[in-house]
């Protein structure tokens, strides 16, 4: 179906800078591109930069366009994203790595129409709905065709996530806030009545992040009740991602995607809005990508990767096992040549 237009605002540019550390850490990780399509219109201001952040492109979709874009955003059982254009309802694969474009997709269908419905994942497995709003959910196959139908009966709306479990969280039609049980294909209602847009959890997937009607709910999802409501949530939200950082300050602090093209902060301990990136297109849903720690969102030209630099940091999920720095493991290697020579030396005869 024709999804209903939301507002979308201007905004004004701000000059992009990423510290060389920051920058280096991200490119240690294979996060950050050094140019080309991974160059992102989506700027970081020097608050975003200040805080460890660092942001990238991930895969460009519909250059210049900004209007409606992707949106269903997953990883599928082989670790490959999933990303579900709205224009031209096709969903591509792509390898989790930056820079990607339509042409370096591994595969694309356009056998699923999810409108601008989100999409998840949980257990290893990618989830979503066919048909937009009010229709069925869904399992994706790891190509993006449909898999098998969940919970039938109930009807699917908007945001969606994937819990620790392997069940499945999500905004229903007429439901509201539900958990689908995957093994069972079963859902019970968390809140009933109760929907919105973009949904996140917390690290330890004990609080749920859901925007509606302009402000970010607090859902404690042990007692399932709303605890607490960001009214000051930015000037247009639609999703959000948690940032998990201990020990700094941030840790706690509510990434906000907003559909005017900015990035802002929620401390929710002081209840303040800061912004940190602006000059990008319409921005809609987040997805927390386990395997590095970075948070994808949806732009209407194309997925940007936010990711967090402090040590143990990672937004929407768990830090990943940490691995050693390239230059730690050339040290490494060194050293073990050396005792390699030593060992040798000690062996030979005098």
């Amino acid at each position: 179906m024709t999804p209903q237009p939301e507002p979308c605002y201007d905004c004004g540019v701000i000059v992009r800078f990423i510290s060389p550390l920051a920058a280096a850490a991200g490119a240690a990780f294979g996060l950050v591109a050094a140019a080309g399509p991974a160059r992102a219109s989506l700027t970081l201001n020097a608050t975003g930069t200040a805080d460890g952040l660092v942001l990238a492109v991930f895969a460009t979709i519909n250059s210049g366009d900004s209007g409606f874009g992707p949106f269903g955003l997953a990883a599928n059982g082989n670790g490959d994203i999933l990303v579900h254009n709205q224009p031209n309802e096709t969903t591509y694969v792509f390898k989790d790595v930056n820079g990607q474009t339509v042409s370096s997709a591994l595969s694309s269908t356009n056998s699923v129409s999810s409108g601008t419905s989100g999409y998840a994942t949980a257990g290893g497995q990618a989830y979503g709905s066919v048909g937009g709003i009010g229709t069925r959910f869904v399992q994706f196959n790891p190509d993006g065709t449909v898999s098998r139908t969940l919970a039938a009966g109930v009807t699917a709306y908007l945001g969606m996530v994937g819990e620790p479990n392997g069940h499945i969280l999500a905004t229903s039609r007429f439901q509201g806030l539900i958990d689908i049980n995957t093994v069972t294909n079963s859902f019970t209602e968390v809140i009933r009545g109760l929907s919105g847009d973009g949904l996140s959890l917390s690290a330890n997937g004990k609080t749920a992040y859901l925007v509606s009607n302009g402000s970010v709910l607090a859902i404690d999802l042990v007692t399932k009740t709303v605890v607490h409501t960001y009214g000051n949530a930015g000037p247009s939200p639609d999703s959000t991602g948690v940032i998990n950082a201990p020990g700094s300050g941030l840790n706690g602090d509510i990434v906000v995607s907003n559909n005017d093209g900015t990035l802002g902060l929620i401390d929710p301990a002081a209840a303040t809005y800061t912004q940190i990136a602006s000059a990008g297109t319409r921005l809609d849903y987040t997805f927390a990508d386990a395997s590095n720690g970075s948070l994808l969102i949806d732009g209407s030209n194309a997925v940007y990767r936010l990711t967090c630099t402090l040590a143990d940091c990672s937004i929407g999920s768990p830090p990943p096992a940490s691995a050693p720095e390239p230059a730690t493991m050339a040290l490494l290697g060194t050293a073990l040549v050396g005792l390699a020579v030593l060992r040798r030396r000690h062996r030979s005869p005098d």
